[in-house]
């Protein structure tokens, strides 16, 4: 469970409704005012904003569980585009009702800047990794950094053509240096949970 779902609960927000949405249709778009505030039921969603030559830049891809364009509960409208990567059902909150809930209890308030700062972090290192210019090495990194602290399992959230969104890279290349990893011995994977040797 995300961050933030675990907050809606604790501070007894419930959301208004559901809403069904298919594979490749828009949620939003950027510039479209805010008027509520969405996590991932079923499925994944896709953040992403355009380039200057119209290709979609991934910004971030929510799975089940988790909220996204969170900051847009302190702006009046969205700064990206969201899509559907498959077909997926979201739970929709109010965001009045959310901000006068984090109003009422400073220490939730602080809990859910506390949210933020990790994910801008998470964020910043996304940045960094696409910037690799292996593919093997990028998604080496990428895998590395959703690892707990001294750990050497992790179970990724979303699919593997959404993390191939994510990382800039063919979901073909993915597939074909997830395998190449697990033929050196250096991860064993089953579905989308890794675990390092």
């Amino acid at each position: 469970m995300d961050e933030v779902t675990g907050l809606l609960r604790s501070l007894k927000v419930r959301p208004l409704a559901q809403r069904r949405i298919r594979k490749g249709a828009l949620l939003f778009t950027s510039g479209d005012p805010v008027a509520c505030f969405y996590v991932v039921g079923k499925g994944s969603i896709r953040m992403e904003r355009s380039a200057p030559d119209g290709v979609g830049i991934t910004i971030y891809v929510a799975g089940p569980g988790h909220a996204f364009a969170e900051a847009s509960l302190f702006s009046d409208t969205y700064h990206c585009d969201a899509v559907a990567v498959e077909n997926s059902e979201l739970l929709v909150y109010s965001k009045p009702r959310i901000l006068a809930a984090l109003r009422e209890h400073s220490d939730a308030a602080l809990g859910y800047m506390a949210h933020l700062a990790r994910h801008v972090q998470t964020l910043r290192t996304r940045l960094g990794v696409i910037h690799i210019k292996s593919a093997r090495e990028r998604l080496l990194v990428y895998i590395r950094s959703q690892l707990p602290v001294h750990g050497c399992e992790v179970e990724l959230s979303g699919n593997w053509k959404a993390i191939s969104s994510e990382l800039h890279l063919a979901h073909e290349t993915v597939y074909r240096e997830l395998a190449r990893l697990e033929r050196e011995g250096v991860l064993a994977r089953k579905g989308m949970h890794i675990t390092f040797r």
